[in-house]
């Protein structure tokens, strides 16, 4: 929890900007008046204010200021502008008295031909020993760079990319991987894109970023950037807001949101205590094992098997998953995997993804609702169920009402046995037991959640081939 509070960002709002600005960013609280000095970068236009008898000597500090500063110009975003509320035309940091381990503080708007930017300054918790604040440092300069380039966008976004940055910039001391990435690895049916502010989970979605930098950038926070670049807007409204600007620049790659989900849904699974040498994330075997192991929603054993016409164990939110595990296949057969929602309305992607005991893995996506794989024993598989609702990163919709559900199954046919008898076989009711993590409720306890809807409903798979890594 001390680790948690350290690292927790503030946007504290005390009101909004002028001209009805009254957005995910708001004008922050006011400058500090606690500092009695101040040094000057010689590079960069920056000013760190601070007290002698908390920092006695702020060169370090200074220097990894700058040093943040410098990555995010790397990057290609916009430098915050001069403002126009500090006692000079420079950012200001200041190393002050704060129940927060830092935060950034919009102060007031201003227009570019493209797009809104924010002026800002930065206030740094002055008891917090500088290697405890260099996490901070990066995560704040970063959004200082967002809301100087855009600052009219979801805060999701805000956070889990600026977690993003402050891992990808200190490996050895991942600490959003140790503080937030467990909350998003917990509950992987809530939306990726969730909006309430605040949640460890919102800052957990970092994963996320790791995956979209890796898959189509060059692994650092360059594509993220490209992004914010990509999505700014003359006016006050969030549109086109980064779920529309993602969609075309994935579709400049060849892929959809949707897809690119599908996918990450695997990538996600594929780290902590699954880690192996097919992991696909570039940095998954220096990564924290028990924090960040994702918690599937549903656990079978064999002796379980057939499980035929089962209620989800939960349902899912808008790009939100559901991992339905089978830690062991009996013998020589066939597992054949089946999915079908429970309203027609909502687009699915839906996987089965089975683990060889090598850790070698095979993807099958359910076409027309199902995928059959033939066993040798001793694999482990998982069915996997992404909700690819598009929706509105800026919508506050309770999670509740956002959950689509479903039904599976998991059937099996054993050498010399036939489909009749498998499907006969009662061992797989709804009545069998199945282990549900804590937190969770076995069943479908979401009647009547999911959202209306038209059309045919979607089974999408990786690609639409077989693969073997």
């Amino acid at each position: 929890m001390n680790l948690l509070l350290l690292l927790l960002p503030s946007l504290a709002v005390a009101q909004p900007l002028p001209c009805g600005f009254a957005h995910q960013v708001e004008r922050g609280p006011d400058r500090p008046v606690d500092t009695v000095t101040s040094v000057e970068s010689a590079t960069l236009p920056i000013t760190v204010h601070y007290d002698p008898f908390f920092t006695p000597d702020p060169a370090p500090l200074l220097a990894e200021i700058e040093r943040a500063w410098g990555n995010n110009v790397e990057w290609g975003l916009f430098e915050p502008p001069a403002d126009d509320f500090g006692p000079d035309d420079r950012f200001d940091v200041y190393v002050s008295e704060t129940e927060f381990g830092g935060y950034v503080a919009p102060e007031d708007w201003w227009q570019r031909q493209a797009g809104v930017g924010c002026y800002s300054h930065m206030v740094l918790n002055r008891k917090i020993a500088l290697e405890g604040l260099l996490s901070i440092i990066h995560h704040e300069m970063h959004h200082a760079f967002q809301t100087a380039t855009d600052c009219v966008e979801s805060v999701g976004l805000l956070e889990s990319d600026a977690t993003f940055v402050q891992d990808w910039t200190l490996p050895e001391t991942p600490y959003g991987l140790l503080a937030f990435v467990p909350a998003f690895q917990s509950t992987p049916e809530r939306p990726t894109h969730d909006a309430e502010w605040g949640l460890p989970w919102q800052y957990g979605a970092s994963l996320w970023r790791w995956f979209l930098a890796e898959r189509f950038g060059d692994g650092t926070p360059s594509f993220s950037a490209s992004l914010w670049l990509a999505g700014e807007q003359p006016g006050f409204e969030n549109e086109p807001d980064w779920l529309d600007v993602l969609d075309e620049v994935l579709a400049a790659e060849g892929t959809t949101p949707a897809e690119a989900f599908d996918e990450f849904s695997i990538w996600r699974l594929l780290v902590g205590q699954r880690t192996s040498k097919h992991s696909l994330f570039a940095r998954a075997s220096q990564w924290p094992v028990d924090e960040i192991t994702l918690q599937v929603q549903a656990q079978y054993g064999a002796a379980t098997l057939p499980l035929v016409d089962q209620a989800g164990p939960v349902g899912a939110g808008p790009f939100g998953s559901v991992y339905i595990e089978l830690t062991s296949l009996p013998g020589p057969g066939e597992l054949v995997a089946g999915f079908e929602p429970d309203n027609a309305g909502i687009p699915w992607a839906v996987t089965l993804l089975v683990v060889q005991p090598d850790g070698a893995w095979e993807v099958l996506p359910l076409v027309d609702g199902e995928a059959a794989y033939s066993a040798v024993g001793d694999e482990s598989a998982f069915l996997i169920a992404n909700n690819v609702t598009p929706h509105d990163p800026d919508e506050y919709e309770d999670f509740g009402a956002q959950r689509a559900t479903f039904r599976w199954s998991l059937d099996w046919i054993g050498e010399g046995d036939d489909d009749d008898a498998a499907d006969d076989d009662d061992a797989g009711d709804d009545d069998d037991a199945a282990f549900v993590p804590p937190g969770l409720t076995g069943g479908n306890d979401c009647s009547g959640c999911s959202a209306a809807g038209g059309g045919s409903w979607l089974a999408l798979g990786l690609l639409g081939v077989r693969r073997r890594r």
